[in-house]
């Protein structure tokens, strides 16, 4: 696996990715792979990796009460970004993350507006 993760990073590199986006893209793989460690006992292998892997990651970071952007934003680098490059390179037939719904968002009024209708 992490020969795998390797080769996605040169690939985000490759396809000139900032640091930033790198860095996050490989710090949400890298909490998944240590959720799923530390869950089933040992790292995930390719191809083995399913859906309800994925459901049960997205339900860990609800638990931690991590906030729905930063749940999404995870959801959506192993979704779009790994998973999906990992079927085109061949390591997997399918993506695991793609039935995934995103964590609905609550938007609240911007807080310029909230301050005037407070004010009034």
């Amino acid at each position: 696996m992490y020969d795998l993760i390797s080769e996605f990073e040169v690939y985000l590199r490759e396809k000139d990715a900032s640091p930033f986006t790198v860095r996050a893209y490989l710090s949400h793989l890298k909490k998944f792979i240590k959720w799923y460690r530390d869950t089933a006992g040992e790292l995930p292998e390719t191809g083995v990796v399913g859906p309800l892997d994925i459901a049960e990651f997205k339900r860990h970071l609800q638990n931690q009460n991590q906030k729905p952007a930063t749940i999404n934003r995870a959801l959506r680098s192993l979704k779009i970004i790994f998973f999906k490059w990992a079927v085109e390179k061949g390591c997997i037939a399918q993506n695991p993350a793609g039935d995934i719904k995103p964590v609905s968002e609550v938007k609240s009024a911007p807080r310029a507006l909230g301050r005037y209708v407070t004010a009034t």
